[in-house]
């Protein structure tokens, strides 16, 4: 029964980290624009 309480811990943490990774390629996409709006 813990085993799949460590299953499904691991996955929600696999899918924060991707929520991470996906808003930070937002970012590092967006990142370019305002900058170039800035100068």
């Amino acid at each position: 029964m813990t085993k799949i309480k460590e299953l499904i811990q691991d996955f929600k943490l696999n899918q924060e980290i991707l929520g991470v990774r996906e808003k930070v390629r937002r970012f590092m996409h967006v990142l370019p624009v305002q900058m170039g709006e800035l100068h």
